[in-house]
């Protein structure tokens, strides 16, 4: 949010870093508007894209990852600048980030609604110590030598 803020403000001071034509400032101040209104949304797609890669569904992850770039991206590319011109270039990845955070918040829901907090508990355990550790430690809870179990 902080950077979408920024982009919003200062767009004409970023463009002017890298090119000072009063045309391309122009353009640049519209796209950076666009780009600052679906940046939000870019981050929560992103963080349920991140959220199916790190438990390991990789076609959900997939899917998400493919939907920013590919799956909207390209149609509206064919779609967007016929009709609108140049707004239509400037709005391309505002509107392919926005209709991925569409289809990120179902694949959340589902996510939250099939696993519930204890099988995410026993998939991190299971992540954090591996049979081998877990065995050694298993051991060591239920050796004599351990004092925290034979308190007295």
């Amino acid at each position: 949010v902080g950077s979408a803020i920024c982009m919003f403000f200062f767009r004409t001071q970023i463009i002017t870093w890298f090119r000072n034509d009063p045309d391309v400032i122009a353009i640049g101040s519209q796209t950076f508007i666009f780009l600052s209104m679906s940046l939000p949304f870019m981050a929560y797609s992103t963080y349920v894209n991140q959220t199916y890669q790190s438990l390991k569904h990789a076609l959900g992850a997939t899917i998400l990852a493919s939907c920013r770039q590919g799956i909207f991206f390209i149609p509206m590319a064919f779609i967007l600048p016929p009709i609108l011109k140049i707004t239509g270039i400037e709005l391309l990845q505002p509107v392919a980030d926005t209709l991925t955070f569409l289809i990120s918040i179902p694949f959340q829901i589902f996510f939250f609604k099939k696993y519930s907090v204890q099988f995410l508990k026993q998939r991190l355990y299971n992540y954090t110590f591996p049979k081998r550790r877990k065995a050694a430690y298993y051991r060591y809870l239920v050796s004599p030598e351990n004092k925290i179990n034979n308190r007295k």
